[in-house]
């Protein structure tokens, strides 16, 4: 549902419903939602996170929404 209003990928949505779920979620946090088999998490998973994060946040902007950055504790979603 979230994916196709918003027109985000499965991994964005994931993401954005994490950060619906929670007041903030770090970098460790949206890590462990993502890949939650060690196994498979990439090598540079801070990096693919933030571009993640910067796509979803390109995406719920024009509706009104933001994904604030929190430095040392994590990312929020806020209304714009």
């Amino acid at each position: 549902m979230i994916a196709g209003k918003y027109r985000l990928s499965p991994q964005q949505s994931t993401v954005v419903l994490a950060l619906m779920c929670r007041p903030r979620v770090s970098h460790d946090q949206l890590s462990e939602i993502m890949w939650p088999d060690a196994d498979e998490m990439p090598d540079a998973w801070q990096e693919h996170l933030n571009v993640l994060v910067t796509g979803a946040r390109t995406k719920i902007k024009p509706h009104g929404w933001g994904i604030h950055f929190l430095k040392g504790r994590g990312f929020s979603l806020c209304k714009i």
